[in-house]
């Protein structure tokens, strides 16, 4: 498509960024003294000037510094204290809580306490804790609870704590045992949270919380944070620097993104066409004082008036008359390229004013205005240009 004035160009996205992601392999992983890191060529890290960032937060914190200037903005994944239970050494072959052996005839609630090293919760199972109870395959008169309405019953109880823990479950379980009852898996939800389960109370096959998951009594708090460096526009993430930090653990130089494919229609969405008021042909003087009619001011127009419209000369805040067409007049506009130009003296073809164009100059008459310009004089053209021209 071709340009054209008042046309502006109109732009379609027509394919979205793949960003450029680059992931440590190793947690917690910081650089040293030692080191220096730069980013597309914009230093993050310096080891002789900034102070060695604590944890990768800290890290973090600078390489996003300089995000507006590499375009890489750092983050990172954290994984803290997890705990998953096995069905492997169970006394039924299966992670479950029996809470009735006769179909329903009577229930064996489970009591057990959880505490993530700061709050506790004590929890009972029953069940009323769950819309339905599920009947043991080959053995139906058994009612069971399942990972999945465990982690249901536990969420509910940790939230309303305020434990730093969180159940879930996945099904079907680890292959071993039947599909219902899956894996319960505990995780600490703050690096300083631990997981921690006591109480002594048994469920209906004589199993204690701890020995029917099958899990630990304490997992300790820990955390492992992994450095993500995300180019969001496709662009390359280019990683030089000192020391034995880079080229480690995943932190290399990475090219895999691809950026935005925009299409560009020159000349599509054309604007509406009106004139502007410019004051760019105001407070202008002429080149030298004026001596005699049909005298080269040295000032001519900058633009082509909008649509014919009336141009107007003012000498000292004064209006002064143009000549339409006519050259005796206090003033008119002559075009310069005319072969008659540049005969200063000589009377010359004054522009009708629905033709004065751009680059037309300014003729005085001092006879029919009655008196002589200087460039101590104020000379101001008024106009409206067209919209597609400033």
């Amino acid at each position: 498509t071709t340009k054209y004035p008042g046309a502006h160009p109109f732009f379609l996205q027509i394919k979205d960024a793949t960003p450029t992601i680059i992931r440590a392999t190793e947690s917690n992983y910081l650089p040293t003294a030692d080191d220096v890191v730069i980013i597309n060529g914009v230093t993050v890290f310096d080891g002789g000037v900034h102070i060695v960032p604590a944890d990768l937060q800290a890290f973090v914190n600078l390489i996003n510094n300089g995000t507006s200037i590499h375009k890489v903005v750092g983050s990172y994944t954290s994984v803290y204290a997890s705990v998953s239970s096995t069905a492997v050494g169970t006394s039924m072959g299966v992670n479950l809580i029996v809470l009735s052996s006769d179909s329903g005839a009577t229930y064996n609630p489970l009591t057990a306490t959880f505490s993530d090293g700061t709050n506790s919760v004590t929890i009972t199972l029953d069940e009323n804790s769950v819309p339905q109870l599920v009947p043991f395959p080959s053995a139906p008169s058994y009612l069971t609870l399942n990972a999945q309405l465990i982690a249901t019953v536990l969420n509910t109880e940790f939230q309303n704590a305020g434990l730093n823990i969180e159940a879930t479950s996945t099904v079907p379980g680890d292959g071993q045992q039947p599909s219902v009852y899956g894996i319960l898996t505990l995780r600490a939800t703050d690096p300083n949270a631990s997981i921690q389960i006591s109480g002594t109370d048994t469920d209906g096959f004589g199993n204690t919380f701890v020995s029917a998951m099958n899990l630990p009594a304490n997992t300790p708090a820990y955390s492992e944070d992994t450095l993500i460096l995300t180019r969001a526009d496709g662009g390359d993430i280019m990683i030089t620097g000192l020391g034995t930090y880079i080229n480690n653990n995943g932190i290399t130089s990475s090219s895999i993104g691809t950026a935005p494919v925009l299409l560009m229609l020159e000349g599509v969405d054309k604007e509406q066409e009106t004139g502007v008021s410019v004051g760019v042909d105001k407070n202008q003087v002429v080149a030298a004082a004026t001596t005699h009619d049909h005298f080269i001011t040295g000032i001519d127009i900058d633009y082509t008036p909008f649509s014919d419209s009336e141009v107007i000369v003012k000498i000292n805040g004064v209006e002064v008359n143009i000549g339409d067409g006519d050259n005796s007049e206090d003033c008119y506009f002559t075009d310069p390229t005319d072969p008659g130009y540049n005969t200063d003296g000589n009377a010359m073809v004054a522009k009708p004013m629905a033709d004065i164009a751009a680059g037309d100059v300014l003729v005085w008459n001092p006879s029919a205005a009655g008196y002589q310009l200087d460039p101590s004089d104020d000379v101001d053209v008024i106009y409206d240009a067209s919209s597609y021209d400033v």
